[in-house]
């Protein structure tokens, strides 16, 4: 699958259904006229499985969160589509004012190394309810409302299902 840029240019191919180098999921980013070599799946990955969606997820509506493991997964809504965000490796889960209607603003999705004061920001509120963090450091995916659940996740992956 390719992604292009506002511009209209490659701005990243997905590969879901082949192995590359033996990594499934994997992305490969462009440079101009140029395509990398593949990396695992990644935030970059992630962050573009996100903007694939209409508007960043941007007034869908929440329609559940259910926890399978280490799997969270969040039932979303945009008229008549529908969606799942699925969270791997889910280490810590935070879920504040969830009300009975639940309106996304926005989603983002980072790491430390993307944004070191942010992510040190959500691993703070984390701490807060959960103070034991995870060996490794995992990446964060912070759900903001236009009305109701705010969520922030620690988590290893993320996939949108149909």
């Amino acid at each position: 699958m390719r992604i292009h840029d506002p511009n209209g240019r490659p701005g990243v191919d997905l590969g879901f259904d082949h192995s590359h180098r033996g990594m499934i999921p994997h992305a490969h980013s462009w440079d101009g006229n140029n395509r990398d070599w593949a990396v695992a799946h990644s935030v970059r990955c992630e962050f573009w499985v996100i903007t694939m969606l209409p508007d960043h997820l941007h007034d869908w509506y929440i329609d559940g969160i259910e926890l399978d493991g280490s799997d969270l997964r969040i039932k979303i809504h945009f008229e008549a589509e529908k969606r799942m965000l699925v969270f791997g490796g889910v280490s810590r889960c935070i879920v504040t004012d969830f009300l009975i209607q639940n309106v996304i603003y926005d989603i983002s999705i980072f790491s430390f190394w993307d944004d070191p004061s942010r992510y040190d920001e959500a691993i703070a509120r984390l701490n807060k309810s959960y103070p034991l963090p995870p060996e490794e450091l995992k990446k964060i995916a912070e759900i903001r409302p236009s009305v109701g659940a705010d969520i922030t996740i620690e988590f290893s992956t993320v996939s949108v299902l149909e």
